[in-house]
């Protein structure tokens, strides 16, 4: 029964800001430069990047790993 509706809440919570946080993979030079350093500065290991639009708002994700794991950081000088 609990089961049950955690997936429908998560369904919901899906279909409702599904499009939101999505990440689509950018392998251009500026976002691997960008992302890069970024994660140097975090002296983090530069893993991907991507960009995520949210509310029609284009976001530099960048992912990068550390000892605890990946982990997303969002530059601010895109």
């Amino acid at each position: 029964m609990k089961a049950t509706a955690l997936l429908i809440a998560v369904f919901i919570l899906f279909s409702v800001f599904g499009d939101m946080g999505y990440c689509e993979f950018c392998d251009t030079p500026h976002c691997t430069r960008v992302c890069y350093d970024h994660c140097v500065r975090l002296n983090k290991h530069y893993k991907t990047c991507c960009m995520t639009n949210i509310n029609d708002r284009i976001r530099m994700e960048c992912l990068c790993e550390d000892k605890t794991g990946i982990k997303p950081y969002y530059p601010n000088n895109i």
